[in-house]
């Protein structure tokens, strides 16, 4: 049987997140280029448009909205073709009905202006702009009005094997308009694929219209085809059986008469969704343009499959009564609770709680490297504590022949790293080793920590732990009023434990875990002077170069769901240069001792962090501008005392105050024992 065009599914399409305030990661402006799925209000006040004219249960903000308020920015609808109605100065150029390239638009009534083609948008967008901003973020979601128009021209006799063809070419064509978006300097583009347009409600609900063409009993038949839909149940194949039950009954025909009507059309329309998604992620992949990938594909797949796990309770039916949602409002739902419980507004547009998810989602996705890009930054955390606790028991000082020590310190550590998203952590670590004096000069020593950290990401968007064995060796010389001193780390065994990201679907939460190893080592060299001494006083410069490597190992995190992601190996290398001054007062029996000093990072270029879908093979994106504190100012505050001819002890506070919110504090409390 041939497929007809599709008045009920031919509405133009559109498919949200929690609102809030991003920590660190930023982006200058949010541009979005679509159809139904993403437009937020491009026809309000047109005579097919009710509300604040957006295609989901309004009042509601679509998933481009909410995008753009968590990240501060806006996603006003601008629509040339309707200056009365929307911003000119909105960054929402998206359409309900817009194809890609194809100026024919889809399920609208008559209306002023007909839907712009996402590449004419991208092309308006462009106009009188040389550059635009790198680090603005970008979105391109298309495609769906192009699967609607090849069904009906497969229902008009088309091969649906050209209609899957031109599905092809259409994909090809919307990672074309990244690319040109790239050309012109974005760098950040967002390009979800398409849900399974097979699965929604509007292939039974075709499927019952064109049975019953000609039948005066066709109303009837949508509508009880209808209200079984949206009474729903647990099992999708057995409501569905129901509703086109309940609608033969209404038309008067044989049990099992639809079936075929709504089996070609699941089979057709999932058919031209996969043959699109399928060669936008090939076309994707092999496109120099920095590329989010959104599987959109997979997340709603997984709401069909277990809507419970996304605090739904209808994906079969739909939430308006309208049959389409940009006429629909709070009057016009099947029960006024059903915007936060029904997967689809009308057949093919999402509901408010919907469009939640679809924003929570990408979120998840574009910050995810923004977290992972802490791993680092918190093993060396690890390293300069240990650093300082070494230095600790240096200025306690050794007696003749060997001394054994030990050492255990807690602390924390603020993270602000450019684009990182910000993080903090609580600090322990406990260590133990020996010194050898050689002479009254020179003293070399080794010493094995074992440190951790408890990291937790800003907004509780999910926490990891470090675990290192840090085997250090040092050799401190001192004479008269100069020292100097060098440490060289190794990490014998660094482990980034239980690396959790929290995701935000709407009204549920899921946990994506992973776990990878890092490698580390650093070489501080230190040298100082007392220039001057008055009794029991004495103070002077001291300068210091500190190099710290970490590459941590790329990882997966576990299963294939549309959340889970892959990333790239991390290599965080820092050089800093501190300059200071120190002063030592003799108390006693012991020593107060005091410095502050400026650190500049000298390899403060900006790294990049690598992130892929698991659920979409070989799709990858950066993210850029990941760069720790160009500066820190220090100041550490100690005190040392001997407590009997071979034993002292000592207690020092460390303070690291960088750009923003970064800093790091830490107290350590060691022992020395002379033999």
């Amino acid at each position: 049987m041939k497929i007809g065009k599709i008045p009920v599914l031919g509405a133009s399409v559109a498919l949200a997140m929690n609102l809030g305030v991003a920590q660190a990661l930023e982006f200058s402006d949010t541009v979005f280029f679509g159809d139904s799925l993403t437009d937020s209000g491009a026809f309000k006040g047109n005579p097919d448009a009710r509300g604040d004219g957006k295609f989901t249960t309004s009042p509601a903000k679509v998933w481009a909205e909410h995008l753009a308020d968590f990240f501060s920015t806006e996603a006003l609808a601008n629509n040339p073709g309707n200056p009365g109605n929307t911003d000119a100065g909105g960054t929402n150029y998206s359409q309900g009905g817009a194809q890609i390239t194809n100026p024919q638009g889809i399920g609208q009534t008559p209306s002023p202006q007909n839907a712009t083609p996402i590449h004419d948008q991208v092309s308006y967008y462009l106009n009188g702009r040389d550059r635009v901003s790198r680090n603005a973020l970008f979105s391109l979601w298309g495609g769906a009005n192009d699967t609607f128009y090849n069904m009906g021209l497969v229902g008009a006799g088309l091969p649906p094997t050209h209609a899957a063809l031109s599905m092809a070419v259409s994909a090809q064509q919307l990672v074309g308009e990244a690319e040109r978006l790239a050309g012109a300097g974005a760098r950040y583009i967002l390009i979800p694929n398409l849900p399974d347009i097979g699965a929604t409600p509007a292939m039974l609900l075709d499927a019952v219209q064109r049975a019953g063409a000609g039948n005066p009993a066709v109303g009837d038949a949508l509508v009880a085809a209808a209200t079984v839909l949206a009474m729903g149940g647990a099992d999708t194949a057995t409501v569905q059986a129901r509703a086109l039950a309940a609608a033969e009954a209404a038309l008067g025909v044989p049990a099992g008469s639809l079936t075929p009507y709504f089996q070609q059309n699941v089979a057709l329309g999932t058919g031209l969704s996969q043959a699109f998604n399928g060669v936008l992620l090939a076309a994707g992949n092999a496109s120099k343009a920095n590329i989010i990938a959104l599987d959109i594909y997979t997340l709603f797949g997984e709401a069909m499959s277990d809507p419970g796990s996304f605090g739904l309770v209808n994906v079969t039916g739909t939430a308006c009564t309208t049959p389409l949602s940009l006429q629909c409002t709070g009057d016009t739902l099947v029960d006024p609770r059903a915007p936060g419980l029904f997967l689809y507004a009308d057949p093919v547009h999402p509901t408010a709680i919907t469009h939640r998810i679809l924003a929570d989602y990408a979120i998840s996705v574009v910050t995810a490297p923004a977290l992972i890009a802490n791993l680092p930054e918190v093993v060396l955390g690890q390293v300069r504590a240990n650093q300082q606790s070494l230095q600790t028991q240096m200025d306690m000082g050794f007696g003749a022949g060997w001394s054994f020590f030990a050492n255990g310190g807690m602390g924390g550590q603020d993270l602000e790293a450019g684009q990182a998203w910000n993080a903090s952590t609580d600090d322990a670590g406990f260590m133990i080793g020996a010194a050898w004096r050689m002479d009254r000069n020179w003293v070399f020593g080794g010493a094995l920590e074992a440190a951790y950290s408890q990291a937790d990401f800003a907004r509780n968007l999910g926490s990891f732990d470090a675990n290192s064995a840090l085997l250090s060796a040092f050799v401190d010389y001192r004479h008269d009023s100069y020292f100097a001193s060098a440490i060289f780390s190794v990490g014998l065994n660094s482990s980034l434990d239980d690396v959790e990201r929290v995701v935000s679907l709407g009204n549920a939460v899921r946990v994506e875990r992973g776990s990878t190893d890092a490698d580390v080592y650093a070489l501080k060299a230190l040298a100082g002077a007392s220039l001057i001494s008055q009794g029991d006083f004495e103070a002077g410069p001291f300068v210091s170069i500190n190099y710290q490597s970490v590459d941590v190992d790329g990882y997966r995190e576990k299963g294939q769901r549309s959340t889970a992601i892959n990333f790239a190996s991390q290599d965080r290398d820092s050089l800093l240069l501190e300059a200071g001054l120190f002063a030592d007062y003799r108390l006693g029996s012991g020593n107060l001792h005091g410095a502050v000093s400026y650190e500049g990072e000298l390899k403060d270029d900006g790294r990049s962090v690598t992130a892929g879908l698991n659920s979409l093979p070989g799709s990858s994106f950066k993210l850029y501008d990941i760069e720790g504190s160009s500066y820190f100012w220090t100041l550490n505050l100690g005190y040392s005392a001997s407590v009997s001819d071979s034993v002292s002890l000592g207690i020092n506070y460390a303070l690291r105050e960088g750009e923003g919110d970064s800093r790091d504090q830490a107290v350590n409390v060691g022992i020395n024992v002379d033999f």
